[in-house]
């Protein structure tokens, strides 16, 4: 009995140190992949998106569409988004970004809270943001990490994680075409 008991404590020690020694994907990982995902390029004039939203339990919650229209304004770009999901709500947001370098942007928006900044790497761009939004009569601010990656094919899959005080909340997936 009691090897078995050092046997599985054992094994939960190794798993959770191999857990631990994992390190978080960085925009800088993509930095030789193709094709470049340049933000004020790849959104400039119109895209559409469609995607959906996955509750802290993994279950589907809403799917939604978005039309997307992007403008340069000479150092910024402005990114004008139509969302709308299948429970009627629709929202309508401007982002901003400004090009701080070559590799990363400052982002806002009214709704986004505090520092948010896009990084683009190869054919990665990471998004980081708090954003706040009322959905079914309730003001959330959630937290993201949002990942896009450009294809090949030109279609993006954009792939967002949300937390609020720093637990899981929602996970979104979607997909981006150029019209």
């Amino acid at each position: 009995m009691k090897l078995h008991r050092l046997t599985t404590l054992a094994c939960l020690v190794f798993v959770v140190s191999s857990l631990s020694c994992t390190t978080a994907m960085k925009p800088a990982d993509f930095s030789n992949k193709s094709p470049r995902f340049v933000p004020e390029e790849y959104f400039l004039g119109k895209t559409q998106g469609t995607g959906i939203i996955f509750d802290r339990g993994r279950n589907v919650k809403v799917a939604f569409t978005v039309d997307l229209d992007g403008v340069a304004h000479g150092d910024t770009f402005q990114l004008n988004e139509k969302l709308r999901l299948d429970t009627g709500e629709s929202f309508d947001r401007t982002y901003t970004l400004k090009k701080v370098n070559e590799h990363l942007y400052d982002l806002t928006c009214p709704d986004i809270n505090g520092p948010a900044t896009v990084e683009s790497y190869g054919n990665a761009i990471k998004l980081t943001y708090s954003l706040t939004q009322t959905m079914e009569g309730k003001s959330v601010t959630l937290s993201f990490d949002d990942w896009m990656f450009l294809q090949p094919n030109g279609i993006v899959l954009n792939r967002a994680f949300a937390t609020k005080y720093g637990f899981d909340a929602a996970e979104v997936f979607m997909s981006i075409r150029k019209n």
